[in-house]
């Protein structure tokens, strides 16, 4: 993930919350902002955001 978007998303919440908000343990959150967020998760993870 690149770290703009990164930066854009912890200003709005933390990893640990986003987890919690997704139903998703927060290591699974540390990989997506390693690497991607799946293409089944960006819908939600988007709302959560208020995207």
């Amino acid at each position: 993930m690149d770290i703009d978007l990164q930066n854009k998303i912890f200003a709005i919440t933390t990893q640990s919350e986003l987890g919690r908000k997704l139903g998703k343990r927060p290591q699974t959150i540390s990989v997506w902002f390693r690497n991607r967020v799946p293409a089944e998760c960006v819908f939600s993870m988007a709302k959560v955001l208020g995207w």
